[in-house]
């Protein structure tokens, strides 16, 4: 198969540019001709010029973003259900997706699957663009002649998954703007109200008040080395940036998150029901337990998780069971431990990993309620203090000026 770039018309009239595998001129036309293009330019790739860098397009995602790989996804099955054929399902996604990008890789997509390459080969062929356990359950899907079953799994948990992050995002947009609205008010005191009267002070022989001063000083430190503030911050955020590719730093940071009062717990239950749902997902497809482990390892955000993981392939390599690696982790949940214990002895585990992911889905989204419901009330009263302290002290400035004029 060579690769072949064209330049088309299609029914409507729309100049389309692309490119497709085919044996050999001829095949990519009869495939053009099948996309309903009409081409009036094709080329082997190999005799195109590499386009400079600044010429590419710079925005293009280097790999899909979850809300488009659900709606790709729920395309798909509902598609499929109808018993439409691939290539006519793929052309439709193309047609009606609006996003230049994702058409591209559609187009692309569909290329492959003219010239005879099979629906999880095509998506392996863009580099990373789809997840590697979307594409192993396509291919699984493939296998047992359930495509449109498979995407309809995978609709289901992609906007699931959505859904979680959506209330997450919507609970923490009050917080936030509470948070903002605060140090705007404080920057305002500081900078503009406070500075306005310390003149007063001046020549009067009194001390001025320790607010006055402080805040004075602190505006000279900024504008006297503001140069160097900016500079510590971007060497600071660089070097964390490095550290973050160090596999002994993200340990480090991952286990002090996971400890970390809370928080530790919310986050290790968060990567037990995304990885369990995952993981069962992947098993009720037929993909084997050794690869679907291997597949999930490098989805997760956690390096502590991913190490356990790890372990887990190594003990079922050796014959042992995966429970076993669970129950000796402090940090992983032990309910998870044991219902997946459970599953393994009584040989579902697949359903049994779906049972776990439900549980600490509902566990999440109650110890968000609760953390939102407690956080609101908590930032409102700091604030308030915050403010409330700013503006005595101003207030007692303000008070102190009276005094003296009075002297």
């Amino acid at each position: 198969m060579a690769l072949y770039l064209y330049k088309a018309y299609d029914e409507k009239g729309h100049l389309t540019v692309g490119e497709i595998e085919a044996k050999d001129r001829n095949s990519a036309f009869e495939g053009l001709d099948k996309l309903n293009l009409y081409p009036f330019e094709i080329k082997p790739a190999s005799n195109v010029q590499s386009v400079s860098w600044w010429r590419k397009d710079l925005f293009q995602p280097r790999q899909i973003k979850v809300k488009d790989l659900a709606e790709f996804a729920n395309n798909m099955s509902v598609l499929l259900s109808a018993e439409l054929p691939l290539v006519e399902v793929l052309s439709i996604i193309k047609e009606n997706t609006g996003n230049k990008h994702l058409s591209n890789r559609y187009n692309q997509i569909l290329s492959q699957v003219l010239s005879g390459s099979s629906l999880s080969d095509a998506l392996k062929s863009i580099d990373n663009f789809f997840p590697p356990y979307f594409m192993s359950m396509v291919e699984a899907g493939e296998a047992s002649g359930s495509l449109n079953i498979v995407f309809k799994e995978l609709s289901s948990y992609l906007e699931a998954s959505l859904k979680t992050r959506e209330q997450i995002k919507s609970s923490l947009v009050y917080p936030i703007i509470l948070i903002i609205m605060a140090i705007l008010a404080a920057i305002i005191i500081f900078t503009i109200l406070i500075p306005s009267i310390a003149p007063i002070f001046e020549g009067r022989g009194e001390s001025t008040p320790f607010l006055v001063s402080f805040a004075l000083s602190f505006e000279g430190f900024i504008s006297d080395n503001f140069a160097l503030i900016g500079l510590a911050i971007c060497l600071g955020i660089s070097l964390f940036l490095i550290l973050l590719k160090n596999i002994s730093f993200r340990e480090k940071l991952d286990f002090f998150i996971l400890k970390f009062p809370f928080i530790g717990p919310l986050y290790a239950e968060i990567e037990t029901a995304r990885l369990s749902r995952t993981l069962a997902i992947l098993l009720k497809n037929g993909v084997p337990l050794l690869q679907s482990l291997n597949i999930i390892q490098p989805i997760s955000k956690s390096e502590h998780f991913k190490k356990i993981i790890n372990e887990g392939i190594a003990n079922i390599k050796e014959g042992d069971t995966l429970n076993k690696v669970l129950q000796q982790n402090r940090i992983f949940p032990a309910l998870a431990a044991r219902l997946i214990s459970l599953g393994e002895k009584v040989g579902n585990l697949e359903e049994m990993l779906v049972h776990t992911a439900n549980v600490f889905d509902a566990k999440i989204k109650q110890k968000i309620k609760i953390m939102m419901t407690l956080l609101t009330p908590i930032i409102t009263l700091m604030i308030g203090l915050g403010i409330g302290v700013l503006i005595v002290s101003v207030m007692d400035a303000i008070l102190s000026v009276n005094d003296l004029a009075f002297q």
